[in-house]
């Protein structure tokens, strides 16, 4: 499926661009989903994407298939040590980029993808809709 329709006209993306972008391929994308992603892509967190985190970005969109793939999109994104799992100090990254007070540690040392969904779906729910939180405030 890929994201082909999204150029990186100037020296940086915004975003709230990036967000917009996910919604048009994930009509119910989580603003939380779209925070998370960000903010891990966001390596030097200057608040927005420079052309390597965009790539990236690029990268990560090209695998991901259908609206159903949501989750398996912020898997690949936590996952930055490509482990296949997700640990408690990626999970963390989750909830502190969303600045919700839960330990990771008490989901288990690691989690597959589908425990993965399970355990992040009734926070990413309290977040569906058209209002975005600033970035700026997810530092």
């Amino acid at each position: 499926m890929g994201c082909g329709g999204m150029q990186m006209e100037s020296e940086f993306i915004e975003p709230i661009e990036v967000h917009w972008e996910l919604r048009k391929h994930f009509q119910n994308m989580p603003q939380s989903a779209s925070m998370v992603i960000v903010h891990l892509l966001d390596r030097n967190n200057d608040g927005h994407l420079n052309k390597a985190e965009f790539k990236s970005f690029m990268s990560i969109m090209d695998d991901i298939n259908n609206e159903s793939d949501v989750y398996k999109l912020l898997f690949k994104a936590m996952d930055t040590n490509n482990s296949n799992t997700i640990d408690a100090k990626e999970l963390s990254v989750f909830f502190n980029t969303l600045k919700i007070n839960v330990n990771p540690l008490m989901f288990g040392d690691k989690l597959n993808q589908d425990a993965f969904q399970k355990v992040i779906a009734p926070y990413m729910n309290s977040f569906v809709g058209d209002d975005f939180i600033p970035f700026a405030d997810v530092k």
